[in-house]
């Protein structure tokens, strides 16, 4: 990047924390549970909460059975969401260059799940179902990908502004991996299923959630196919019956990872961070629904596994039972996060966008190399160009709804629209990676983000970007500080 320091290590992962991706994901899967705390703190997720409950339990009395609000949640997701096939990520968020990815994630890695996505549609077109939505070999043969990104629900809900002027726009946009990450979110606020029963079982072209409460039991495979114990039975029981084995493998092939709240676990050589009895227990619940063993469980038994300690102990988890709202748990996740930024509980702070965090330079880190940002700052060549691009975003508004959190460049160009916090972090990051700029210029940079404004220092310059006009200072107590030695934090 031009005269750009490479992000220290810690910024780097929080970065992917920030806004993680399907290389990030794939690579480290802890990110979806650091997507599902980043829900629980959204007020959003809460409001569907309670409309889902005003619909099985108007009286409030807590009576509705859980398979009822299942049923309601995944019925709600299914009415109010478009779900999002690859090619039509491409056409509306655009492509990611793997090389790219190599740079910044490794070689190895990234080879390795591309050469999995691959596996995974030849298996589609080998079925009979790979359309021309889910066709991205042509891509993959240019060494690219559809541009996924996981969201929150916020997120989400801010997809759905690129879906054009539809008479019923959908709430949010997902994938499949929105899909589990959201249904784990919501069962665990609906109706008391908790974080230390949820389980994901899946792979990085495909995930899927498997839900439990008091010997109940619910298998979620994206939107909006969802089994619960008897519709599976009905399936693989009976005179025409299909073998569970092939009807899993044809809905999950080749899965290789356990994500649960506690840690994951994928079958590639690496430890376990999923404790042993939790592996136990959630290999008796997929027993106790489908019928059989899961093929990547029958593989861990051949191959063996190490353990390392878990992301969560079951007495954290717990503590998320009884919350009440996203204030509360805004509070919990501080705590949680206190003495461990890179815990998930710190992620989930970054994924969320506070900015009241330890290291803000992961938001920088995640701005600089948005493919949207990149391009935008190739026609960038001085501080006046950078001003115009700003002016020409049509809204005023962050995706996020409040200065207290913050969106990352690229949503800022995707979606048009952004408040003064979130303007301030595009215009830093096109002048940092604009060519036109020298380096001293650029390390003399200062974007500083205040109770009462945002202001970007220029040497002895001051501007503010609400006006983008020139003012004294910046004024007012700091929210948010960032520099090119942001990126550097250790």
């Amino acid at each position: 990047m031009v005269d750009i320091p490479k992000p220290s290590a810690r910024i780097e992962l929080l970065s992917r924390a920030a806004h993680p991706g399907l290389m990030d994901a794939a690579t480290d899967p802890d990110l979806l549970i650091v997507l599902i705390l980043a829900n629980l703190m959204s007020d959003r997720l809460w409001h569907i909460r309670d409309q889902i409950l005003s619909r099985v339990d108007p009286t409030g009395r807590d009576l509705a059975p859980t398979s009822q609000i299942t049923h309601e949640m995944l019925e709600y997701i299914d009415r109010h969401f478009t779900h999002d096939f690859p090619m039509g990520t491409a056409d509306r968020v655009g492509l990611l260059n793997l090389q790219d990815e190599r740079d910044r994630l490794g070689a190895e890695p990234v080879d390795r799940i591309k050469a999995q996505l691959w596996r995974h549609v030849t298996r589609r077109r080998s079925d009979g179902l790979l359309t021309p939505a889910l066709d991205i070999f042509p891509v993959l043969e240019r060494d690219q990908l559809p541009l996924y990104i996981y969201n929150t629900i916020d997120g989400l809900h801010a997809m759905s502004r690129l879906m054009g002027h539809k008479k019923h726009r959908p709430m949010g946009v997902t994938v499949c991996a929105d899909e589990a990450t959201l249904t784990t979110s919501l069962a665990t606020i609906l109706h008391g299923i908790s974080l230390v029963d949820a389980f994901m079982v899946g792979s990085p072209g495909h995930y899927t959630t498997l839900l439990q409460k008091d010997g109940q039991r619910f298998w979620c495979n994206g939107k909006p196919e969802y089994f619960d114990q008897a519709g599976w039975q009905r399936l693989t029981n009976g005179p025409d019956a299909a073998d569970p084995l092939a009807e899993f493998d044809r809905r999950v092939p080749y899965a290789d990872r356990f994500i649960t709240m506690y840690g994951t676990l994928v079958l590639d050589g690496r430890p376990s961070a999923i404790p042993s009895e939790q592996l136990d227990r959630f290999n008796a619940d997929c027993r106790a629904f489908f019928g059989i063993e899961l093929p990547p469980f029958r593989t861990l038994r051949h191959q063996g596994v190490s353990f390392v300690p878990s992301r969560a102990t079951t007495e954290q988890l717990r503590r998320f039972d009884t919350l009440k709202g996203a204030d509360e748990v805004r509070s919990l996740l501080t705590e949680l996060a206190a003495s461990d930024d890179l815990s998930v509980f710190g992620k989930a702070r970054y994924c969320y966008r506070d900015v009241s965090i330890q290291a803000p330079g992961a938001y920088l880190a995640n701005s600089l190399r948005g493919p949207k940002l990149w391009q935008a700052a190739q026609e960038v060549d001085g501080v006046k160009a950078a001003l115009d691009r700003i002016r020409r975003i049509a809204g005023d508004v962050s995706i996020y709804g409040r200065r207290e959190r913050i969106a990352m460049a690229d949503e800022v160009l995707l979606f048009d629209t952004g408040d003064d916090v979130d303007r301030g972090l595009l215009l830093l990051s096109l002048l940092l990676a604009s060519p036109g700029i020298d380096a001293e210029a650029k390390r003399a940079m200062q974007l500083i983000a205040t109770e009462e404004g945002t202001f970007l220092t220029l040497g002895h310059t001051v501007l503010d970007v609400a006006t983008l006009k020139q003012t004294d200072a910046a004024v007012g107590s700091t929210l948010l500080r960032l520099s090119v030695e942001s990126l550097t934090a250790i």
